[in-house]
């Protein structure tokens, strides 16, 4: 056995020993009632510090993580639902958002600024590559994909692109959702704009949540573009290298057809 097939037969041996390992825990976990205590940990974490931006931060680079490596994490992350009834109940009273409780909750931050076209704010990704890239193959693929991400349905990018375990896009994925949060918490905790407190059903398209949720205030929605713009940018160096490599990898196919 050449020592390329045995790194390669080791690899998938680990792989298969880390996947066995995760289920264990997985079924621990769940049969534990572990999930529900550490769910209960982080949100109260969450409630306790007031909805500061570290532990909402600390959440979504979390989530950003386990996104990325294919896991389903949202028994942990989930939203605070007591946050989000307080605000509304709120908001019914004095018949105005602007009067939210907690304006920087971890579920109006993420809903609305941080999840435009699922984990990772892909439409961001899927925006840049039809403007700039060259590959037919790819711009196809995410032409399709362009109406399902737009309605916050990330799986077809996640998995067909793709995006999970691709080394290239992990720090923009992990990073757009955390800029962006830094972007949009001033804004909402000093009351700039007013805080997306009313509920909105999934499938609603991601950019026009907040504005939504918020009875439609334009000052919100221009700041959800505008959190989408910043995470497009975000990608661009990252959509750039790689076409790079495409067009590298493609120059080598067609010289050795050449020979």
């Amino acid at each position: 056995m050449c020592p390329k097939i045995r790194i390669k037969f080791a690899i998938y041996l680990c792989i298969i020993f880390c996947v066995l390992i995760l289920k264990i825990l997985n079924f621990e976990i769940d049969s534990n009632g572990i999930n529900a205590h550490l769910h209960s940990i982080i949100q109260t974490a969450l409630t306790d510090n007031h909805y500061s931006l570290i532990p909402v931060l600390l959440i979504l680079f979390l989530r950003s993580i386990s996104k990325f490596m294919g896991i389903n994490a949202d028994f942990l992350f989930s939203f605070s639902t007591r946050a989000q009834l307080v605000n509304l109940n709120r908001a019914l009273k004095f018949a105005h958002p602007v009067a939210a409780v907690h304006p920087t909750a971890y579920s109006t931050l993420y809903s609305c600024f941080a999840h435009l076209g699922g984990d990772g704010m892909l439409l961001a990704l899927i925006i840049v590559v039809l403007i700039i890239g060259k590959n037919q193959h790819l711009k196809r693929l995410l032409t399709w994909s362009f109406i399902p991400t737009f309605f916050n349905f990330s799986e077809p990018v996640m998995v067909g692109f793709p995006i999970m375990y691709m080394p290239i896009y992990l720090i923009p994925f992990i990073m757009s959702p955390l800029v962006t949060t830094v972007i949009a918490y001033p804004f909402l905790k000093y009351n700039i704009v007013p805080a997306p407190v009313y509920p909105v059903p999934n499938g609603t398209p991601g950019l026009l949540k907040a504005f939504i949720a918020t009875g439609g205030n334009i000052p919100t929605l221009l700041l959800a573009l505008l959190c989408l713009v910043v995470s497009c940018f975000i990608y661009l160096p990252f959509v750039k290298a790689e076409m790079r490599l495409i067009n590298l990898e493609h120059a080598k196919i067609r010289s050795s057809f050449k020979r």
